[in-house]
């Protein structure tokens, strides 16, 4: 297997991090909600709190995986904010409840602010040339005669 001889670009990291902003802001209003302490009037059922417990831990995962050089991560993670984006019209339709609660009002304002940037970041092109798979060279794939 061939290691990336460039280290992760400063871009990357910035972008990783403003990726994990949001989903560390998501899941502790997840936390509050499920102990009676967010902005939900009646804690979540079990189901839904694990239902997006595990999207969160699949979130973060990806995340991570963008951040060690994985290409198909990064386009998983275009796709998912292009999904958050996209949704945006629709939670703006529930205007009132954007800031009821001051951590809901971070984790929207994280969601729909640093996690575009982020996702930004992974496809400008310093990130670009390093998420490019290493070139074999010719001596490699030459045949000994």
């Amino acid at each position: 297997m061939v290691e990336r001889a460039q280290a992760r670009p400063d871009v990357v990291k910035w972008g990783v991090i403003a990726l994990y902003i949001p989903l560390g802001l998501a899941f502790l209003g997840l936390l509050t909600n499920a102990l009676g302490l967010g902005n939900l009037d009646t804690p979540p059922q079990l189901e839904w709190t694990l239902f997006f417990f595990v999207s969160l831990s699949v979130s973060l995962y990806v995340v991570w995986e963008a951040g060690r050089g994985k290409n198909w991560a990064r386009i998983v993670v275009a796709c998912l904010t292009l999904l958050t984006l996209a949704s945006f019209e629709t939670s703006m339709a529930y205007l009132s409840e954007f800031g009821s609660h001051p951590l809901l009002f971070l984790s929207n304002v994280a969601t729909y602010v640093l996690e575009p940037l982020g996702t930004i970041a992974l496809f400008l092109p310093q990130a670009n040339a390093w998420y490019r798979k290493p070139v074999a060279s010719a001596e490699a794939h030459s045949i000994d005669c």
